[in-house]
Formats: C-alpha cells, structure tokens, sequence
C-alpha cells in the first residue's frame, strides 16, 4: 500500500511539472508585453515633461499612444480535488488537479470607447418662444453677434451695426438704441449696466439705465475678444496681443481688481481667449483659441481644461460660446460638431449632449436666463430662441 502512495504522489509531481512548463510561456508573454507597455509609458512621460516650457500651439497630443493597452488574461488556477481512499487504492481515488485555464478580456481602450459612444444625449428640448432680430441671414457683415440676458424674457442683442435692440417673444421689439460707435460683444451687470466692446478702438462703453453712454475703458494695445459681468462688480474681458493673452476684472470704477494671466509655473494660461462666462461658483471659464474651454478659480488658478469629446462622437472640437446654468453647470457651444452643446458639471466632467435636432442651427451665442431656461442665438437665421432646459 506505502509503495503505492508514493507512486501516486510521484505521479502528481510530475504532472504538476508539466503544467508549468506548458503554461509558462503563456504568463511570459503577459509580463514581455506590460513591460514594453511600461517603456513606452516611460517615454510618453519624458515628452510630456519636455512640453511644460511650450506654448499650448505646440502641444502634440501624446496621450493617444497610451490608448492601445494590450489584451489581458484571466487565469483559473489548477486545483486539487480531493478523492476517498478504500482499501484496494487507485490513483483517482486520491483527486485530481484541474488544468491551468485562461480566457481572453478585450483592451482596456475598447470598454472606454464603447462607454464614449454611449454618452448621454438628448434631442427633446421644448421651444418656449422665439423672436427674429434685426440681423439678416443673407448679409454676413450684418450677423448676429452676441446677446445678453435683461429679464427672462427679455435680451439686448447686437450685431455688426450701430443699434442694440431689445426684443422680447414672437418678434417684439422693446426698445431701439442707436450707439457712437459699432458693437461687438455685450454684457448686462448686476446693478443693470449694459457694457459693450467697440469693434474699431478697443474701446470699452457702458450704458446707465438712464440710456447715457459712456467711454468707460481704453485697452490701449490689447484687443478685447469678449466681456461678461462679475457676480459682484464689474467686468471681466478677455485681452489679446500679439502672442499675449490674458483675462482682466476691471472694477466698477475702471480700476484693474485682478490680472490673469500665468499659472503658478509663469507658464501663459491662456493661447488667445475668446468667449467668457462667469459661473456661479466665481469660476472664470474662458474659450480659448477656438479649441479647447479653460477653466479658473476666482484667485485666477487652473482648475481644468476640456478639450471636447475627445475620444468618442463629437472628438472634433471647436468651441464658439458659453455659458452657464444656475446650478454651476458650464454649456459649451460646438460649431464643428453640427452646433451640439457640451454640459460638463463644474469640475469638468461631462454630462450630456444637447443636440442641433432639438430645434437649433449654428447658434453663435448661448445663454441662460433668470428662470434657468437655455436662450440660443443663431447667427444665420438672425433668430433668437428660448427652450426649456433642465439640468
């Protein structure tokens, strides 16, 4: 019987040898391949470090030769099953060891894009009421350039002319105001000051509700692209020159409150800043240079950036206007992407899609008013439109 036993022990031994050696193979080709994986990592690492002296314009976009990790496997371990030994013992009566057994899990990157593609969208927004403007479709140098919200049903809108109409539902139009001089972009302050940016000499006016107007600042060499009213006081406006940029809140009196302009390395935070909406939150975001949205504190420090749905639909990016909702969240709109709006939650992360189907073409300013509902201002139809929005 002992010699038996020792022979069946024997036996098990050298099955186990063998599938070791025939699985071997299998768990060094897993390690060959995460190894590689990590030096190229490595490598992604060192250009990205050598980036941190460059200009946004310079940046190659590294991150996608990460994006392939290689295929895994998930192993099931041999087991050993014990048996019942009798009086006149076999070897089965003793167990037997289960094989080694794997099976394949997609790449890491394939569950991601399958999470991309399936993003939330919605298409079902309900018009409220929409009004025409003053600003042809058929004259481009007469398109409808901005809005701004005076009531929730109410809104100061301006095009490539010498007026600022306010018009209300179904084509009512308030009140006509010829200006001194053109207007470009335009903003409303929380004390019910209208402020616009002169579209010749970078010159900043406002209008007082007595309808008095006023040069209120000069930018002197810096070319302003867009202004939005401080939750407070003021004004924040975005400056260009030559390969300058920067965001300046301006007090109500004129006076410079806050410059922002470099992060805490000196490193430029902006490429060329367009379009600004001031959150809820005090954050300041910012279209920077038509590709990607750029997000600050109050104190003036990065928080984040977003560079559109970089990986799944709509990874063509190209912000024009934004805004944001009453509870924090920021809309950006996509004019690459059939004019879909981009909601991201105040930390950046998206929320959903709100698609040109809802009843919207090529919007070129958006907003939201008062009452929490989304004002979308096309810029070919000189239409602007009200929906009800929820978020």
């Amino acid at each position: 019987m002992e010699g038996k036993i020792d022979s069946f022990a024997d036996s098990f031994h050298d099955e186990i040898s063998e599938l070791e050696k025939t699985q071997e193979s299998s768990l060094e080709n897993q390690i060959e391949a995460f190894s590689k994986r990590l030096d190229n990592l490595d490598s992604v690492t060192k250009n990205n470090d050598s980036l941190l002296g460059l200009k946004m314009l310079d940046f190659k976009d590294y991150h996608r030769e990460t994006e392939e990790i290689p295929c895994l496997h998930e192993f099931i371990f041999p087991t050993l099953f014990t048996g019942f030994v009798n009086n006149l013992p076999k070897k089965k009566d003793f167990g037997n060891v289960s094989r080694l057994a794997s099976c394949e899990l997609p790449a890491y990157d394939l569950q991601i894009k399958e999470k991309l593609d399936k993003r939330k969208e919605t298409d079902s927004l309900t018009l409220i009421w929409s009004t025409s403007t003053d600003f042809p479709s058929d004259d481009k140098n007469k398109r409808l350039y901005d809005m701004a919200c005076l009531s929730h049903n109410r809104f100061w809108v301006a095009g490539n002319s010498n007026a600022l109409f306010l018009l209300g539902p179904e084509n009512h139009t308030f009140d006509v105001m010829q200006t001194p001089s053109k207007v470009k972009h335009l903003t409303i302050s929380s004390d019910g000051v209208l402020y616009y940016i002169n579209g010749i000499n970078n010159m900043i006016h406002r209008i007082t509700n007595e309808e008095s107007f006023e040069a209120f600042i000069s930018t002197d060499i810096w070319k302003p692209s867009d202004i939005a009213s401080s939750l407070t006081e003021g004004i924040y406006v975005s400056l260009f020159r030559s390969e300058n940029s920067k965001v300046v809140h301006y007090k109500k009196s004129g006076e410079i409150q806050q410059e922002i302009q470099f992060d805490s390395s000196k490193q430029p935070i902006y490429v060329d800043p367009k379009n600004i909406a001031i959150n809820k939150n005090g954050d300041v975001c910012v279209v920077d240079s038509e590709r990607l949205v750029t997000v600050v504190n109050s104190k003036g420090e990065r928080r984040f950036s977003y560079f559109g749905d970089v990986s799944g639909k709509y990874k063509h990016f190209r912000p024009m206007s934004i805004a944001t909702d009453n509870a924090c969240n920021i809309l950006v709109c996509d004019l690459k992407n059939n004019s879909v709006i981009h909601v991201l939650n105040q930390d950046g992360r998206f929320i959903q899609f709100i698609s040109s189907n809802s009843g919207f073409h090529k919007p070129s300013v958006i907003t939201v008013t008062e009452d929490g509902n989304l004002a979308v201002a096309e810029s070919v139809t000189g239409v602007v439109k009200v929906f009800k929005y929820e978020y």
